[in-house]
């Protein structure tokens, strides 16, 4: 619903689980719980299942460099993008994109 559609639309920057919270006018804790009995995933696994989406989406058609990609799509930290990319997709992003 409108947490999803927030991440969405959101997911290139810093999102609390507290704003997510008030957006859906529940407390933190509830809104994890209910998020994971609905979708099967935590809420964090989702924001980074999003943001690596983006990502293989700018890899696949863009000529943008990594570190740009990592950028646009909320990760200010390379190494770490690079981890969560390689986890999500078992390859890193200059794999992905060729």
């Amino acid at each position: 619903g409108n947490v999803e559609k927030y991440i969405k639309n959101n997911s290139k920057n810093e999102i609390t689980l507290d704003e997510l919270a008030s957006i859906a006018f529940i407390s933190s804790n509830y809104l994890s719980r209910l998020f994971k009995e609905c979708t099967g995933i935590n809420i964090i696994n989702y924001i980074q299942n999003t943001r690596i989406e983006n990502a293989c989406k700018l890899l696949k058609n863009t000529n943008k460099t990594i570190l740009e990609i990592a950028l646009i799509v909320g990760y200010k930290d390379i190494k770490h993008f690079n981890q969560i990319f390689k986890r999500i997709t078992g390859k890193t992003p200059g794999e992905y994109r060729k």
